[in-house]
């Protein structure tokens, strides 16, 4: 397999989780796309090769400094809680099981307020007819869409096209697909929900710019802002920054095959998986659990940091099938792994939580 062959196999391998943080996608929109092919094969590193130093207590800890009631930081238990929500007016898990016209009808002529870390304030009216009127931060007007309510293994999904021209500044891509999502992550972020069309959004209007900061329909009627500013605006910034080395580090590995570029991307992952960025860390598990060899540098396997990325990964992601498609693979990885290396695992996941998230 030659030196382009293993990198187009690792970047095909990668499933990209930042999806959604939003109910909609934002301003402009789509959801950043994932693709799930082979599985990148670690080949052995010439002598020549040098380690690249990216995982500071990557090495074993002694066994008196573990925690021996340490847990994954995620507990796939978890995931039946969201179905506990009940801000659409009804539980997700009562609403699974109502036919689809009942189910949809908490949906249609309703003006939904949504507020999110990574895009702020959203407030997005849902017509009986299919089409969807977001009010994103900053805009003049709405952003005209169109969505359907549709039901996928026993859950509704609720799925949503906007123009091609419209842009999410987030996951920095562009709309024209239809992007579907599981009716919990829908709920999971909503705060408020109103029937009718509160805003005259269907009008193509908006009452004035909107603030990402928090609110509330009732100041946004009665023409206040927010109320969030510094903590979330401050948040927003950060993340951006993060996201941005994510960028980075994905076009490096993906272009690039000098060792220089491997040690910037590597480092560059780090850094934003360190941020809580999802996707980098399912990058540093993936490539933690496979090694990664490329002209003169090298990340040696670990499949010990690999499920203690995989497992923040999936307390990280933003979705419901994410979560769970993660912690999939984090178990599979665990099932290699002797006793004594799945609590040392664990005792990781639960010292980044401690020194990165401690609140």
């Amino acid at each position: 397999m030659t030196l382009k062959h293993r990198i187009s196999a690792i970047c095909a391998s990668s499933v990209l989780l930042l999806i959604g943080g939003c109910i909609s996608t934002p301003f402009e929109t789509k959801t950043a796309p994932g693709v799930e092919t082979q599985k990148p094969v670690a080949s052995k590193p010439p002598a020549n090769q040098t380690e690249i130093k990216t995982a500071p207590g990557a090495g074993t800890q002694e066994s008196d400094a573990l925690n021996p009631q340490a847990k994954w930081v995620f507990d796939i238990k978890s995931i039946d809680a969201l179905d506990d929500s009940d801000s659409l007016g009804v539980s997700i898990r009562d609403l699974n099981k109502k036919p689809s016209n009942e189910a949809q009808s908490y949906l249609e002529d309703k003006t939904f307020l949504f507020f999110s870390e990574s895009h702020g304030t959203q407030v997005e009216y849902l017509h009986p007819a299919g089409d969807s009127h977001l009010w994103y931060p900053g805009n003049r007007g709405t952003v005209y869409g169109n969505w359907i309510f549709k039901q996928k293994d026993g859950r509704y999904n609720i799925c949503f096209k906007y123009g091609k021209r419209t842009f999410n500044p987030v996951t920095r891509s562009r709309g024209g697909k239809w992007r579907c999502k599981d009716i919990a992550d829908f709920s999971s972020q909503l705060t408020e929900i109103r029937s009718g069309d509160v805003f005259d959004l269907s009008s193509s209007k908006v009452p004035h710019r909107l603030s990402p900061n928090g609110t509330t329909l009732d100041a946004l009627l009665s023409g206040e802002t927010g109320t969030r500013a510094p903590k979330s605006l401050t948040h927003r910034h950060t993340q951006g920054i993060y996201l941005r080395k994510q960028r980075e580090a994905l076009r490096l590995i993906k272009s690039e095959e000098s060792a220089q570029d491997v040690e910037r991307a590597v480092s560059l992952f780090k850094e934003a998986a360190d941020g809580g960025i999802a996707p980098a860390q399912y990058w540093l598990g993936k490539i933690y659990n496979t090694g990664l060899y490329i002209n003169g540098a090298q990340v040696p396997q670990n499949k010990v940091e690999a499920v203690k990325w995989l497992d923040l990964a999936a307390y990280h992601a933003r979705s419901r099938n994410r979560k769970l498609s993660v912690a999939k693979k984090r178990d599979d990885i665990t099932d290699q792994l002797t006793p004594h290396q799945i609590l040392e695992a664990k005792n990781r996941s639960q010292a980044w939580i401690q020194k990165h998230q401690p609140y």
